[in-house]
Parts: structure tokens; C-alpha cells; sequence
């Protein structure tokens, strides 16, 4: 339940620390009771006085957003990724590389990149749901385009933490200046601020289990906060799992290790194998590259994570999916999030088996 005060707090404060003083021009795509588009959007929106346009479908999305070339502009990480996508199939990483080395062409190569995505007049670019990827962040900062990772959820009216002012890529940023916030003993990250959400309708018993004793909201994400107030989110306190050699795995940082051009769609798992795997879908650069050249690139890659990782985290297979992950099958949320319980539930059973292969990387049968 959240009021209409916080919504109101919301629009203000976001408006004002963003640096918002007159009317911008917004791109809509996510469904309109999604709390990062009543929020962060509309209510934004509302009180700047701007213009929201809406992306007529999400097959047309791509040409809306041309069309559109909005000044602010948020997405979810696989939204930035599909952007990367699109570009690396028109210009290979190695001869994007090389043109971005020759002075004369750099920003006319930038500037025609950015206007061929959309946000050749973004001005502010913002990513959340789920956390993105630094080399995501540092390959769009490469063409001129700057994401501030920002973090919240629906129980705090998606107000939280942003990197609205120096962006710290690999953080969600510095709390807003009414947000306060602190890590529990069990490091979980805990927030207070005047559009905490009232409970849960007609649950009493979840609404005071989620609220701690002093008023702090109860996130379910796990974090840590550096010296300059910066927050860094390492995983779901529901996501992580126990691995056979009873050692808990949060996954989600390991996931963004794994970013690839190559691959869509990651989820490590491990519950009931000694170590955990990888399963991942191909994107369409992946499954136009021939079957060995594809192993020997993902068991590369491998040896590159792995170090970086504790023993008991470092993944012994890659396991390569047959069938992608879509809201229509169940398995992402509508704001593009792996439904990691859902996957749990198909593949499971399957994971002992995958692990005791002999192969480093490994095709669903």
C-alpha cells in the first residue's frame, strides 16, 4: 500500500536531485503499474511538466525509440544488452575498436551509433531491476553513452539509491539525500525514508516481519556501502543457495561476470552438485558462430572468472540451453527478470548429470 504522499515525495525529490528544471522528453515501454513507471516516470513527469511518449508495441520498440530520440531514458540491463547486440552484428567488436582509435572518425562513429539506438539526445540514461554489468557499462561509456545504475523496489516507491550525481560504475550509487540506509548484521540492506510503503494489504503478520523494530524496510538484497556512501548490491538473500559442500553461493555477482556478447541470458545455479554451473541461452551472435569456436571462447572465459572467484564459487560447466527465456513461457518477469525459481523447477534434476560431464561447456540434449 503506498500513498499518495509517497508518490508525490518521489516526483519532487527524484526531479530535483536529477537536476530536472524544465520539461524533458520520456520514452515508455514497461507496463504502467510497474512501480519504476508510476514513480520514477510518471510522477516525474507530472511534476516537471515533460512529455511521455509510449512505444506502441515491443515489436516496434526499437523504431519508436528512433523516432522518439528521447532526453531521459531508463532500462532494464538486458535492454542495453539487446542495444549491444544490435550493434556488434553491423560492426564486430575488433573493427568498432579500431575505428574508435582514429581520431577523425571517433565521434562521427559514436554519434551515429547513439542516434541509430535512440538517445542521440538522452541526456540522462538509467539502468535498474537488476544489476548491470560493469563491462555493459564500461563498453557504452566507450561510444559516449553514461548509465547511472540506480536501485529500488516496489515497497519504497523505487526510491533509493542512484548514481545521480559522479557515477562509481559497478555500484547502484549514493543514497537520495532523504533516504537513510544501513547494512544488518547479516548484511542485508535496510532502508528508511517518508515513502516506505504503509504494509501489505490485509497481511499484518508479512508487513511486520519485513519492517524493522525502528521503521527500516526490510530489502531482501544483500550489500555492502563504501567509504563515499556508494552502494554495491552482491545478491538476493532468497537467491543464494547451498551447494553439496554446504556452502552458500549468491549468484547474482557472478552472473555479471559472465556478461558475453555471445550470451543472452545467464543463471548460475548449483543446489545439490558440489560446484556451481552456468546455464545460459545464446544470443543471435552466438548462435551464428560455429559450434567449436563457441566451446573454445566459453571455456575461455571461464578461465578468466574463475580466479577472480572463491574456490567454493568458481563454476566447473557451462550448460547452453535450447530454449530462451520469455515472459510469454514464464521464465522472465515483465520487466525482463530471470524467474530464477521458475528455471529451478525445469531443470533441476538435471544438474548432477551436466555436472559429471567431462566437458567444460555443455549442449542441453
Amino acid at each position: 500500500m503506498l500513498s499518495f504522499g509517497a508518490f508525490g515525495h518521489v516526483g519532487y525529490h527524484v526531479a530535483k536531485n536529477l537536476g530536472i528544471v524544465e520539461p524533458e522528453q520520456w520514452f515508455s515501454y514497461l507496463p504502467l503499474s510497474h512501480i519504476a513507471e508510476r514513480a520514477l516516470m510518471e510522477m516525474v513527469a507530472i511534476t516537471t511538466g515533460s512529455t511521455i511518449s509510449f512505444a506502441e508495441s515491443l515489436d516496434t520498440f526499437a523504431q519508436n525509440l528512433r523516432d522518439t530520440q528521447p532526453t531521459i531514458f531508463g532500462g532494464v540491463p538486458r535492454i542495453y544488452a539487446k542495444f549491444q547486440e544490435g550493434v556488434l552484428a553491423k560492426l564486430p567488436q575488433q573493427k568498432l575498436d579500431t575505428l574508435l582509435r582514429i581520431p577523425l572518425l571517433n565521434s562521427f562513429i559514436k554519434k551515429s551509433i547513439v542516434k541509430k539506438l535512440g538517445l542521440a539526445r538522452a541526456r540522462i540514461v538509467v539502468s535498474g531491476a537488476a544489476p548491470t554489468p560493469s563491462s555493459l557499462q564500461e563498453w557504452f561509456k566507450r561510444i559516449g553513452v553514461d548509465i547511472r545504475e540506480t536501485y529500488g523496489m516496489t515497497e519504497n516507491t523505487a526510491f533509493s539509491h542512484s548514481n545521480y550525481q559522479e557515477i562509481k560504475i559497478g555500484t547502484v550509487g549514493q543514497p537520495f539525500p532523504t533516504v537513510e540506509t544501513k547494512i544488518s548484521n547479516e548484511g542485508e540492506i535496510l532502508i528508511r525514508h517518508a515513502a516506505l510503503m504503509k504494509g501489505y494489504y490485509k497481511d499484518e503478520a508479512t508487513t511486520k516481519a519485513v519492517f524493522t523494530n525502528d521503521g527500516y524496510l526490510r530489502t531482501g538484497d544483500q550489500g555492502s556501502i563504501d567509504a563515499e556512501g556508494y552502494l554495491t548490491i552482491t545478491g538476493r538473500v532468497k537467491d543464494q543457495f547451498k551447494t553439496d559442500k554446504a556452502k552458500f553461493i549468491a549468484p547474482a555477482l557472478i552472473e555479471t561476470k559472465l556478461t558475453n556478447p555471445d550470451l543472452d541470458q545467464i543463471c548460475v545455479v548449483g543446489m545439490g552438485i558440489p560446484q556451481p554451473i552456468a546455464l545460459v541461452v545464446l544470443s543471435a551472435s552466438g548462435k551464428a558462430k560455429p559450434k567449436q569456436q563457441l566451446e573454445q571462447e566459453l571455456e575461455a572465459l571461464l578461465n578468466r572468472v574463475n580466479p577472480t572467484l572463491e574456490s567454493y564459487e568458481q563454476l566447473t560447466t557451462v550448460v547452453i540451453l535450447k530454449d530462451e527465456w520469455t515472459i510469454e513461457n514464464g521464465l522472465l518477469t515483465p520487466s525482463m527478470k530471470v524467474k530464477r525459481n521458475e528455471i529451478e523447477k525445469i531443470h533441476l534434476p538435471k544438474y548432477p548429470q551436466w555436472y559429471h560431464e567431462e566437458r567444460v561447456v555443455v549442449w542441453e540434449g
